[in-house]
């Protein structure tokens, strides 16, 4: 007999972190999602558990058909993994930075396993431990098996909270085993899956008394709150006895690729003040060797949502023929020979994809104005300006307009995490808030050292005419009181200026 929580959640979300303005503010869709939209229970709605982070000190995962042990690893520190099994203990050295693989050590899924990691850094040990709760060969089976999609890291046994967080993502994005009906004259996609929650989820939810189906609401609501992009979705869930498998139900509001934009490209310009000029040149294709196509690990992507996320994890795509992402990642290799070139250094490589996406994109204004408080949540995520299409002007004939280059912050972000990317350079997109309101922005890494890049704050609209001027004050910059980042994901700090730290000023190229 399934056992069913009290409440069955089934919700209209309007998510999105990016609905920002320039410069200074920044604005939401229904920014009080967790009042007027999600019906908490009460315990929760008046003031929801926000826990920080989402490290991983040890756990056991499984990945294309190996048990893994794994953790966070930090590069200055040395682990020591001891695995007990039937009282007989064993020592294992990692091989491979932040994991051992126990299948190789001879473990198996049906094992009950101890395991505890020793972390060495100068004259300091300190130790972490994991149980390892057998599962049955049937589990085995259905939820050790990787997503379609194939990332050989998601699957539907959920080992850690950062395993939930990108689940949920890759549900989204890559739509699994969805099926499609038709409501009022709009495509929806629907999908039900079941997951394993191995992780230990109430402990993320300290709050005396609460129950466990009430934790794994907290882990749902997390799951939402840490996904980094966009989305119009109805969904709702169920907890089984075992206190451990959920299965997940989501319904799609929107299609896979947006197909509407504003009229704010016929209404702004871009400019460069003499001052604080635009660096990267054109007129002549490089001939270029980009880190990204030796890669090995691939994946078939269509849509530009796809594009990123295979991009994000780490995965060379391979862009369906005439697909939005074929494009899309045509045209950005195409910008990236034209900008830069295999012998610029990793910062200047960095500067010109800053300065070519502030230089060329213009803030779409017209969609945070006016259209955020009109459009039904259904359309207002057909809009361009939340995707890559913006960025690249994609239209929806499969051409691209040079003049119709308009973008929000999501949409930049992902832009300028996707280039570098390519570029073989470290690079995040950041979600977070800028006022209490939702923004997006970069950090990418120089040497040993993460900086902050917001190409959204890198335009200053002109106060007397509808003109974008470039400005270098959020390249390479330290963590600032202004950008708050979601408090759901652990992201690298950010503790120096580069131009601080080396002297270069904007006036000529370093």
């Amino acid at each position: 007999m399934r056992k069913r929580i009290n409440k069955n959640f089934v919700l209209l979300l309007s998510l999105s972190v990016v609905f920002c303005l320039i410069a200074t503010s920044c604005l939401t869709f229904l920014s009080t999602v967790g009042g007027l939209i999600f019906n908490f229970s009460d315990r929760l709605s008046e003031n929801r558990i926000i826990v920080y982070g989402n490290q991983n000190d040890l756990s056991v995962t499984f990945r294309d058909g190996r048990m893994l042990a794994i953790w966070d690893s930090n590069s200055s520190s040395d682990y020591l993994l001891t695995v007990v099994k039937d009282g007989i203990a064993t020592e294992l050295t990692p091989e491979e930075e932040g994991y051992i693989d126990l299948t190789s050590a001879g473990y198996g899924y049906g094992d009950n396993l101890h395991l505890d990691l020793a972390k060495m850094k100068s004259l300091t040990t300190t130790h972490f431990t994991y149980d390892y709760s057998p599962i049955t060969k049937d589990q085995y089976n259905t939820y050790t098996v990787t997503v379609n999609a194939g990332f050989s890291e998601i699957d539907r046994y959920i080992a850690t909270r950062a395993e939930w967080f990108d689940f949920f993502s890759y549900l989204i994005v890559f739509r699994d085993d969805a099926k499609t009906e038709t409501e009022d004259g709009e495509t929806t996609y629907l999908i039900e899956t079941t997951c394993l929650m191995s992780y230990d989820f109430t402990s993320f939810a300290e709050y005396d008394g609460l129950s466990t189906e009430e934790c794994l609401e907290n882990e749902v609501y997390s799951a939402i709150d840490a996904y980094e992009d966009s989305a119009s979705y109805a969904y709702s869930f169920s907890l089984e006895d075992d206190q451990r498998t959920t299965k997940l139900y989501i319904k799609f509001y929107y299609l896979n690729t947006p197909d509407l934009e504003t009229d704010t490209a016929e209404k702004y310009v871009n400019s460069t003040k003499p001052t604080d000029r635009a660096h990267y040149t054109t007129g002549v294709i490089n001939t270029r060797s980009f880190p990204i196509d030796q890669v090995e690990k691939t994946i078939s992507v269509s849509t530009s949502d796809q594009l990123y996320f295979a991009l994000k994890k780490g995965y060379r795509p391979v862009p369906v023929a005439g697909s939005n992402a074929d494009l899309i990642y045509t045209k950005m290799r195409s910008i990236l020979a034209t900008i830069n070139t295999d012998n610029d250094s990793v910062y200047n490589k960095l500067h010109y994809i800053y300065d070519y996406i502030v230089n060329t994109v213009i803030y779409d204004y017209t969609f945070t104005d006016e259209l955020m408080n009109k459009e039904d949540s259904q359309k207002l995520f057909r809009y361009k300006c939340l995707y890559l299409e913006g960025v690249f002007g994609v239209q929806n004939n499969k051409t691209i307009d040079e003049r119709k280059r308009v973008a929000i912050c999501d949409g930049l972000s992902k832009a300028y995490m996707c280039m570098a990317t390519i570029e073989g350079i470290p690079c995040i997109k950041i979600s977070g808030t800028v006022n209490d309101q939702g923004h997006a922005w970069n950090k990418a890494k120089i040497g040993t050292n993460w900086y902050l890049i917001d190409t959204t704050w890198g335009n200053d609209l002109s106060q007397h005419a509808n003109v974008e001027y470039l400005s270098h004050d959020y390249f390479c910059v330290k963590d600032d009181v202004k950008h708050v980042e979601n408090p759901y994901v652990t992201y690298p700090e950010a503790p120096y200026d580069y131009k601080a730290s080396t002297g270069f000023h904007f006036g000529s190229i370093a």
